[in-house]
């Protein structure tokens, strides 16, 4: 038995679920249930489709009131709420389902298994049915001990930790989320100047707002940019959008936007403000989309609200530097009340500045302190006329702390203002060109609060507030360091970019990945630098180096430009370089499906590996332009290609390279059913990673010959290898690897004749795949998904993601084999002889208009996820 309610967009609003339970607390029971008129059968008509009415609109209430609950981790609410709701319709599989998890969740095992046992008996007795088979599966996860998976979803909240208690602010916070709650404006805008604490208010909202938005809170950094054309990519990375075929990425980002409930901040926004049209655009499309901004300058939109914050009151300002200076390790007086006010009113009592001076007060007494900042300044001094006297009393407040530092600490300082969004040790020394360990200096300055500090990939990154960047880069200009620092800081990332070509096949592949997630804004800095300084072999280096990322985070695009921008000038680097760019280049816009621009780009790969008689280079060149044929499905083409690259590779000066021919011929082998030749070149190719110690060269050719097992009909070691693939794969944190793993082991299921089974490792992929840039690929799992729909009588939706698929395929101009087109046809034809042609027509013209996203929503509804 299964009805399923469908929480439209906001339904977990605190607002919502306040609203409901203030309804259902004035529910009494059946609606007229005192009241009999006897021998009325107009009285009957009329009574008992409204106490229908009502009856459903309290179980809407329940189950909107559990849902809010669960999300809210309120489980003894929740648990409430599902009794409620299972004492009015006993019959509520999803009810049912969530008290199970909950109990099983708080330990009562026993309790769990005895409430599904009683619900079978009364099923059986009043129904004579069974119950749900994920029912069924869930009371066999739970009676086996497996825990895992039980939680319900949780909100998505991507954004810091608010580092200390919030001082001040409370009115402020109140009336913005009270404000973003009602809805009634969408974008609002926290302006001030710098120093005025706009981000550290936003990442309170975020956190206070994460149970109110469906599709969660994310918090966009924007410091790091420059150019206003790059705040669609910032969202979208952010949000873990990522480019598709043909598709500008504003749109994708706008489509990908425009179903969802969801907060956006966008922080530092007054660098970029020229991009408040796209933010405008999205809030006009996007109806359950919010909006909340930090910057100087208002972005000067219709939707917008601005909400100008000014400096902390008096005792705000006090609290907040005596949190400060006693985190710091100070030792403050009791009576010196007047002058900690002092302090704070002669810095304008700016949240920033209070905190760089606090930092002093473990060496000054506070009078001290106030002497020293009633001083003249120079940079006050010689600082434009125009700028605000707040501005100028945060500038004071940078400067006394940096006067404070010796040389070397200044000079370590200064070299902060090149990095964007972040250093480490490592590249500070690189830049500042010092033989010795930079960390001293940086954990003074991380002291002096003029760093803040995090652990990314189990190592330590420095970060810069932007306005103490925009002064340490002032002071690089002064001194004229500043092209020198670029120089270095560009040639650091060049060589850090060529180390991570090779590390991204090694075990340290996540590590590696991470880092450049962090550094992405530094190595696009260094790339547009070295252009600019004509470096071109430098800026290739930084192109070519991280392009693996690209394919594996799925910013394929993001990659290919970075490439073809520096790929402009390749006749003035060396020969191999350019023949490595061109092969990325090609295989990015292969992963694009954009097949022309890919061809062009690898047949200049290959023209170089002949131009430089290196068999090495041109096998891996043709061997890239093989398995961009296979993927567009020009096999008899890609097999000619590949065939020579393994030629070429097992007679040049690395044999070992032959592996990625290996496993691209292996899986044409496979589409061609030629499958004793597919064993023998997976095999060979597994034994050459495994040599190689190459764990994700190993995974791929584990599940290769998975699949070659499976199609020979070896279960049992099919199984065994895809499982161990996937453990592999999930080691490095593989999103593509993962996904392909679970598509096989749901094959494997499928096979066995277990469809609930194959149906979870199918939906599994999509959820590994937390992006949705691996489009072709996606249209096969949307078919097996649809296959495995039809054994639950699920033919509309069968229909529909089987027509979703085949026009993916369409769009991206791709072939099938004949056995491919005919298991298609099999599943079209199932759907068919299942509906009527009115019902067919209707379900395959909705496939056919579904974005990739749309799709893959649409195939995870009834898991748990929908």
């Amino acid at each position: 038995m299964r009805r399923r309610t469908r929480i439209v967009a906001g339904a977990r609003a605190a607002t919502c679920a306040e609203l409901l339970a203030q309804a259902l607390a004035l529910h009494r029971g059946e609606f007229l249930a005192d009241i009999a008129v006897t021998d009325s059968d107009v009285f009957d008509a009329w009574v008992v489709p409204q106490r229908a009415y009502f009856e459903q609109r309290i179980l809407s209430a329940l189950e909107r009131l559990l849902t809010r609950a669960a999300w809210c981790g309120a489980s003894s609410d929740a648990r409430t709420y599902a009794r409620h709701l299972l004492a009015l319709d006993p019959w509520q599989e999803e009810s049912l389902r969530t008290m199970l998890r909950l109990l099983a969740q708080n330990g009562e095992i026993a309790a769990a298994l005895a409430l599904y046992r009683q619900y079978v008996t009364a099923l059986a007795q009043e129904l004579n049915a069974e119950p749900d088979e994920v029912t069924t599966a869930l009371y066999e996860q739970i009676r086996h001990g497996d825990l895992d998976g039980l939680a319900p979803p949780q909100p998505r909240l991507v954004a810091p930790l608010p580092p200390t208690p919030l001082v001040g602010r409370r009115t402020e916070l109140h009336t913005v989320c009270a404000n973003i709650r009602a809805g009634n404006e969408r974008c609002h805008t926290l302006t001030g100047p710098g120093g005025i604490g706009k981000t550290r208010l936003a990442i309170e909202i975020a956190h206070t707002l994460r149970y109110d938005f469906e599709d969660g809170v994310y918090l966009v950094e924007l410091a790091a940019l420059t150019d206003a054309n790059l705040v669609a990519d910032a969202i979208a990375r952010t949000l873990g959008v990522k480019e598709r075929s043909q598709l500008p990425l504003r749109a994708t980002v706008r489509e990908s936007l425009r179903s969802k409930h969801l907060l956006l901040l966008l922080d530092n926004f007054e660098h970029v403000v020229a991009a408040a049209p796209l933010v405008a655009e999205l809030l006009a499309v996007c109806p359950g989309l919010h909006v909340l901004v930090t910057s100087r300058a208002p972005l000067q939109i219709r939707a917008e609200q601005q909400f100008p914050l000014e400096p902390l009151p008096e005792s705000d300002a006090v609290q907040l530097f005596l949190q400060c200076a006693h985190a710091a390790g100070a030792s403050l007086p009791v009576d010196a009340a007047l002058d900690y006010a002092a302090i704070c009113e002669r810095l304008d009592r700016l949240p920033l500045a209070i905190e760089i001076i606090a930092v002093r007060a473990q060496t000054l007494t506070p009078r001290e302190l106030l002497h020293q900042l009633a001083q003249p300044l120079d940079a006050v001094a010689s600082g434009a006329r125009d700028v605000s006297a707040r501005h100028q009393s945060l500038r004071r407040a940078i400067q006394w702390s940096y006067d404070l530092l010796d040389a070397e600490e200044q000079r370590v300082f200064r070299a902060l203002g090149v990095f964007a969004g972040g250093c480490t040790a490592e590249a500070v020394q690189a830049v500042v060109e010092a033989s010795e360990s930079q960390l001293p200096a940086l954990e003074a300055l991380h002291r002096a609060s003029l760093l803040t500090r995090q652990v990314v990939a189990e190592g330590t990154r420095f970060g810069v507030l932007e306005t103490i960047r925009e002064f340490a880069r002032e002071e690089l200009v002064r001194h004229n360091e500043m092209t020198t620092a670029r120089d270095h800081h560009a040639r650091h990332y060049a060589a850090q970019a060529t180390h991570t070509y090779t590390e991204l096949l090694r075990a340290e592949a996540p590590r590696w990945r991470a880092w450049i997630a962090a550094d992405r804004a530094n190595l696009r800095d260094a790339s547009a630098w070295a252009l600019e300084r004509q470096s071109y072999t430098t800026a290739l280096t930084i192109a070519t180096g991280i392009w693996r990322y690209h394919w594996m985070a799925g910013s394929l695009r993001e990659g290919l430009e970075h490439l073809e921008r520096a790929l402009e000038f390749r006749a003035h680097v060396p020969l191999e370089l350019q023949s490595n760019a061109l092969r990325a280049a090609g295989t990015l816009a292969g992963g694009l499906n954009d097949y022309p621009r890919a061809g062009r780009w690898l047949d200049a790969a290959i023209a170089v590996g002949w131009q430089l008689n290196d068999p090495y280079i041109l096998q891996m060149a043709v061997t890239n332009f093989g398995g961009v044929l296979l993927q567009q499905g020009e096999l008899d083409d890609a097999r000619i290609q590949l065939e020579v690259g393994l030629s070429l590779a097992r007679r040049g000066r690395d044999p070992t390279t032959a592996k990625f021919a290996l496993g691209l011929l292996a899986s044409l082998h496979l589409r061609l059913d030629n499958y004793t030749e597919a064993y023998t070149l997976s095999a060979e190719g597994l034994q050459l990673n495994r040599a190689r110690h190459d764990p994700e060269g190993t995974a791929d050719a584990l599940r290769t010959l998975g699949m070659t097992c499976l199609a020979l009909g070896d279960l049992p070691r099919a199984r065994q290898l895809g499982e161990e693939a996937y453990a592999l794969h999930h080691t490095l944190d593989h999103q593509l690897g993962m996904g392909l793993d679970a598509v096989l082991l749901g094959n494997i299921a499928y096979a066995s004749g277990d469809n609930a089974a194959a149906l979870v490792q199918f939906r599994h992929c999509f959820q590994v795949w937390r992006e949705r840039e691996y489009i072709l690929i996606s249209a096969t799992v949307l078919d097996c998904i649809a296959r495995s729909l039809i054994h639950t009588h699920d033919c509309v939706r069968a229909t529909t993601l089987t027509s979703a698929a085949a026009s993916i395929r369409t769009r991206s101009h791709v072939r099938l084999t004949d056995r491919e087109q005919a298991n298609c046809d099999a599943t079209t034809d199932a759907c068919r002889a299942a509906l009527d042609l009115a019902a067919f027509t209707a379900a395959w013209q909705v496939g056919e208009q579904l974005s990739l996203e749309d799709a893959v929503a649409l195939a995870l509804v009834g898991d748990g996820v929908g």
